[in-house]
């Protein structure tokens, strides 16, 4: 009954109970709507957001496309709906939306929505339609707005990166090279995405070419999480030295993702394949590291969450030293550089910290001490 009750709020006339039920048919995986909720935004409603693409993204694949398609189709459909209508389409990865697309990219319309709906695709087909959007030099775009060409271009890296197809590999790198000693972010990313070890050479040119991107090339390297790319990191840091132990802990620290190509993923070992001779560096120069250099470093070995991370996050929390506050700690139990560390083996679940989470009783309720507790074994809690 829940479903049909939210379909009714897409009517309403306060436009935060339409978010509300948008958001909640998302959230309920409801891919039924999908339909209806292209076809609520307001003619008022131009700016982005409302839940509409947010719940088409998570209803996905499992989005019935025809209704989609025959919306698109339709010469009356407004253009505000028609916008959300081309997102529908990129993220029901249904290889029949390929056609409506390109004839957008060929009538200039709805660049920004189809270039977003592309990537989220998948689909190998993809990858020629948008790089005629890259090889387009015409600037007849009419109905762009502000657009310029070069957040167009922008764009259509990233959504060659979000395919994650080798196909789309060579011209990245092109365009790369075509627009060196300048190189964004988000194309290294997709150099990866596409391509992976094959990125190799480039982003070891990048290091050189490109100071500022140093960060950016170890967390592309770390995502592609190969033994060659551990061979690339060790060459590219040596001479080893505390700026490029602090750099290495700041790129670890960022967890397994490409920015704007893929999911942000921060759980607990989600980079457990990161090899030892790169925890050992961050070891090696933690002592000389400033407190957000420290932070940094702790954060990445809740993310690596091997033995050897445990080991070092157990000499932080031993040692009464790492008693010093970063000034951007907010006021909290967790106010030094080793409570830090005492609340990262908490979540990794070593039961080191045990005595540590049982002087916490009168910081926390009962109920988030327990909660803590049961993340070890219990054999050890029982024995303290």
């Amino acid at each position: 009954m829940i479903v049909p009750f939210l379909l009714q709020l897409l009517e309403h006339s306060n436009e935060y109970v339409r978010y509300e039920a948008i958001q909640s048919l998302g959230q309920l995986g409801a891919s039924e709507t999908a339909l209806a909720i292209v076809q609520s935004r307001r003619s008022e409603q131009w700016r982005p957001g409302m839940g509409i693409t947010e719940a088409l993204m998570a209803f996905g694949a499992q989005i019935e496309v025809e209704p989609i398609l025959a919306l698109v189709n339709d010469p009356s459909t407004p253009d505000q709906i028609l916008s959300d209508a081309i997102i529908a389409l990129g993220v029901s990865r249904d290889r029949r939306v390929i056609e409506p697309l390109s004839a957008f990219i060929t009538q200039h319309r709805f660049l920004f929505a189809v270039i977003q709906a592309l990537g989220n695709t998948q689909l190998p087909e993809a990858i020629p339609l948008l790089v005629q959007v890259l090889e387009d030099n015409t600037n007849d775009f009419p109905d762009q707005g502000s657009l310029s060409r070069e957040n167009l271009d922008h764009m259509v890296i990233t959504s060659l990166g979000k395919l994650q197809h080798p196909g789309a590999f060579n011209t990245i790198e092109y365009y790369a090279r075509k627009n060196l000693p300048t190189v964004w972010h988000v194309t290294i990313n997709a150099l990866a995405a596409s391509g992976g070890e094959r990125a190799i050479p480039i982003l070891d040119e990048l290091w050189r070419i490109d100071p500022e991107k140093r960060k950016t090339i170890l967390t592309t390297l770390l995502w592609i999480g190969t033994p060659a790319t551990t061979e690339k990191i060790l060459e590219l840091l040596s001479p080893l030295n505390k700026e490029k132990g602090r750099l290495l802990a700041m790129a670890l620290s960022h967890g397994s993702r490409l920015d704007a190509i893929n999911s942000y993923t921060f759980s607990v070992g989600v980079m457990a394949s990161t090899d030892d001779q790169l925890v050992a560096i961050v070891d090696t120069y933690f002592d000389e590291m400033d407190l957000e250099g420290m932070q940094h470093a702790l954060i990445a070995m809740k993310y690596i969450a091997t033995a050897r991370a445990q080991q070092l996050l157990e000499r932080i929390a031993s040692i009464p030293k790492y008693e010093i506050s970063p000034s951007n700690i907010t006021p909290s139990p967790v106010q030094t550089i080793r409570d830090m560390a005492i609340h990262k083996l908490w979540e990794l679940g070593s039961g080191v910290v045990i005595d540590a989470v049982l002087d916490t009783l009168s910081d926390y309720p009962a109920n988030v001490v327990e909660f803590r507790l049961t993340r070890m074994k219990p054999e050890l809690v029982r024995k303290a």
